[in-house]
C-alpha cells in the first residue's frame, strides 16, 4: 500500500513545479520497502482487537515473534536496515511504536 501511494507521489512531484525529494518528507523507498515487507508479517497489529493495524495508528502494538521471524528471513541488508532504523528514530514523535522498532531491530543487528 505504501508503495503505491509513494509512486502516486513521484507521479505527481513530477508533474509539479516542486524540487522536494521523498527524502526530505520521508524516508526512502528502501523503509517503504521494508515497512511493507513488515506488514506481510503482521508485525503491528491493534492492542484490542488483535488485528493488523498501521505502524502508526492508535493503540499499535508489536507482535515481536512476527518481527524476529521477519528480520531472520529478510533479505534486506544491514545498511538497509540500519537506514530504517534511522529513519524510525527520526519519526519517533509520531509513535512509540517506531522507537520501539527501532531499537529492537538494532538489537537483532547486534546479534546477527
Amino acid at each position: 500500500m505504501k508503495l503505491k501511494h509513494l509512486k502516486h507521489i513521484n507521479e505527481l512531484s513530477e508533474e509539479s513545479d516542486s524540487e522536494i525529494s521523498r527524502k526530505e518528507t520521508r524516508g526512502s523507498n528502501i523503509v517503504w520497502e521494508i515497512e511493507d515487507y513488515l506488514d506481510t508479517y503482521n508485525v503491528f497489529l491493534n492492542g484490542i482487537r488483535n488485528t493488523p493495524a498501521e505502524m502508526y495508528s492508535y493503540n499499535t502494538v508489536i507482535d515481536f515473534d512476527a518481527l524476529k521471524k521477519a528480520f531472520d528471513e529478510s533479505t534486506f541488508t544491514k545498511e538497509q536496515w540500519e537506514e530504517g532504523i534511522k529513519d524510525w528514530h527520526a519519526h519517533a514523535y509520531l509513535s512509540p511504536i517506531a522507537e520501539l522498532l527501532a531499537k529492537t531491530v538494532e538489537r537483532y543487528l547486534e546479534t546477527k
